[in-house]
């Protein structure tokens, strides 16, 4: 196998299947990034628990206090007009690309998902009810992170996805 492939894919027969994951939990869990940061932690299950009560006056104010940025629960959301208008504005050209990027992205994940047809090693997707995509973007748009996590979500099966973006 590809040593670089051999470096990222898992199988659960492997010896050291379970200490590679629980090293994968630690590098990339909130759980054990906030075991050494009781502070941060207190202050984040506060903020979830305040956003559960209260809804979205809640999120308005930590918008503003963590954001700097006056923003109405209206305004939480795009419409479909706020999409249609971006759309017509986008640069042609850029528009092209984009759509390449995203057809050679469900191109590569549609090629490694695993199915009768696959001639990839291959890896395997159990798609989630609905996933929620962060898309950093405050001082630049980012479509490829966008894209490199929208599309193999859909390709996997993902019924509902989200995606949020701090504001600018």
């Amino acid at each position: 196998m590809n040593q670089s492939l051999d470096q990222i894919l898992m199988f659960a027969d492997q010896s050291d299947s379970q200490a590679r994951i629980e090293g994968l939990l630690r590098e990339h869990s909130m759980r054990f990034f906030l075991d050494d940061k009781k502070e941060l932690a207190d202050s984040v299950r506060q903020i979830v628990a305040d956003v559960g009560r209260r809804g979205d006056p809640a999120l308005t104010e930590y918008c503003e206090k963590f954001d700097r940025v006056q923003l109405t629960p209206a305004e939480f959301r795009l419409s479909c007009q706020d999409l249609q208008t971006a759309h017509k504005q986008i640069d042609p050209t850029l528009l092209r690309s984009l759509r390449r990027a995203i057809a050679n992205v469900r191109k590569y994940q549609t090629e490694i998902f695993l199915s009768g047809k696959n001639t990839h090693p291959g890896i395997r997707y159990l798609p989630l009810e609905r996933v929620g995509l962060c898309i950093p973007g405050a001082s630049a748009p980012l479509p490829s992170t966008l894209i490199m996590t929208a599309v193999p979500a859909q390709v996997a099966g993902v019924k509902q996805i989200a995606v949020i973006s701090p504001p600018p």
